[in-house]
């Protein structure tokens, strides 16, 4: 018996772009309006790590960039989240 398989094209969006620390800061500072430690806890990550991106020591891996890239296009996004 042979069975026909259903197929989807399904359109992808690109990788997420690499992030440089300014424009890191500039999300930070000027879109959200946050202080490091806020931007760090709302991320889940250390302060230590938000500092290192900003100060150019280290990039943000892929998935930290393609949230920053969703929080940069749609910060309204982060409204959605409930404050502890």
């Amino acid at each position: 018996m042979k069975k026909k398989l259903k197929t989807h094209l399904r359109e992808l969006p690109a990788p997420a772009p690499e992030f440089k620390k300014n424009e890191i800061k500039d999300i930070r500072q000027n879109i959200l309006e946050m202080t490091q430690v806020e931007f760090a806890q709302t991320l889940n990550v250390s302060v230590q790590t938000v500092r290192s991106w900003e100060q150019g020591g280290r990039k943000p891996e892929q998935a930290s960039n393609r949230l920053l890239q969703i929080i940069q296009q749609s910060p309204e996004v982060l409204k959605s989240l409930k404050t502890a």
